[in-house]
């Protein structure tokens, strides 16, 4: 039957050329653009969430402020002082908390040759690498544990500083000169995404062990602390029971959220979320319309093809072919219009994201592309266009009476 059906279309479409270019083209515009929407879509929110990751993924930063409400003999309005011992202090009882980092900021000068830079310095524990995405380039590392415990004069560079520095050359291993105390290289940050930070782009930073900080520029409050909680779907869970410690230790009511202010990074990705959801979704139903706009136009040609050949049926029918096999000859080709149209229109759109992929815009849009249930959801809306576009002519013809068929349907 597929070789009957297909050399019958062939036949018919020769004389419908213009007809059955305009419903190929209406298919074929319609997948692209609802693959090339999606592709797109996807691509920036992969972006989007690349550069949201730059600053730390699932993280919360939270700086000492000023109590808000009189606690345990205490007034408001006392201003909060955090050192690195209460934070040491508190981790062991976290049990929702997988890690935790004091950070020590300041801005200190940085001498090497004639070169004098005034460059952001944060003092952190080795565990501050992984929850800031500061990921080293092969050959470097962060400082580690053993740097720590030693108040080791080790640096670790952001990648921008470190061209500014050391142009043309490998800093690890080299040495310069902080605040006129000599520091050793030890790695530098691999190139990032950023879109968020606080005190600078971590590019332009540089970084060394919180003992080593207080060791060399004195004994001082911590300047904020990052951290991150087990489970990433409750991060309120770890807030909560970091600021109940924090309370205890320190003397303030734990329902003084004003006295640690904390910025929690993953409400901003969830709500971004929800927007790309609300967006991908809006784009979808557009691309889809004009899918379905294009399968009218393949249900108009059908349905002209039915007209021309009512004799050609009618003879069928009288020879004793069943009303199923007229369906299923007739859908059949509905399924091959739409499956021509839509291979055309993918393979464009295929095209056009791989151009895009290799090109310096990615930057920009991202890398586009098309998740496979997004695929799988386009070849079942392709499907159902096929049938609703056949399904009505394809009714009609095995519906119909041979004798007034063989009449030329009068």
């Amino acid at each position: 039957m597929l070789a009957d059906t297909l050399r019958e279309l062939r036949g018919e479409l020769r004389a419908q050329k213009l007809r059955t270019a305009l419903s190929l083209l209406g298919i074929g515009w319609g997948t692209m653009a609802l693959l090339l929407l999606l592709a797109f879509s996807f691509g920036f929110e992969e972006l989007f969430a690349e550069r949201q990751r730059g600053l730390g993924d699932g993280i919360a930063i939270a700086w000492p402020e000023r109590t808000t409400m009189p606690a345990r003999g205490f007034p408001s309005g006392r201003a909060l002082v955090v050192h690195r011992d209460d934070l040491l202090a508190v981790q062991p009882s976290l049990r929702h908390c997988e890690a935790l980092s004091a950070e020590f900021a300041g801005r200190e000068r940085i001498t090497l040759g004639g070169t004098v830079l005034q460059v952001p310095i944060s003092g952190v524990e080795p565990v501050f690498a992984t929850l800031r995405s500061l990921s080293p380039r092969p050959g470097g590392r962060f400082p580690s544990e053993r740097d720590s415990a030693l108040a080791a004069r080790v640096v670790f560079l952001g990648d921008a500083l470190a061209r500014t520095l050391f142009p043309g050359q490998d800093p690890v291993g080299k040495t310069l000169s902080l605040r006129g105390r000599s520091f050793t290289v030890v790695g530098v940050l691999q190139s990032k995404l950023q879109d968020s930070d606080y005190g600078g782009q971590d590019k332009d930073r540089a970084w060394i062990p919180a003992t080593t900080f207080l060791h060399c520029f004195g004994r001082r409050p911590i300047s904020n602390f990052v951290y991150r909680g087990i489970d990433p779907t409750r991060p309120e869970v770890c807030t909560t029971e970091l600021v109940a410690a924090m309370a205890a230790r320190l003397q303030f009511d734990p329902a003084d959220r004003a006295a640690l202010s904390v910025w929690d990074t993953t409400e901003q990705q969830r709500m971004m979320f929800y927007i790309f959801l609300g967006f991908h979704l809006m784009l979808a139903i557009g691309g889809a319309f004009t899918l379905l706009v294009g399968g009218l136009g393949v249900g108009h040609l059908m349905q002209l093809m039915v007209r021309r050949r009512i004799g050609e049926i009618g003879l069928k029918l009288a020879v004793g072919a069943a009303p199923a096999r007229i369906r299923g000859e007739w859908l059949l080709q509905a399924l091959v219009l739409v499956v021509a149209g839509a291979g055309g229109g993918a393979l464009l759109a295929l095209l056009a994201i791989v151009a895009v992929r290799a090109s310096p815009f990615t930057e920009a849009v991202g890398r586009p592309f098309v998740p496979l249930p997004v695929a799988a959801a386009t070849a079942s809306l392709l499907a159902i266009v096929a049938f609703v576009a056949g399904y009505l002519p394809a009714r009609r013809a095995a519906a119909m009476d041979p004798v007034v068929a063989l009449r030329g349907g009068r």
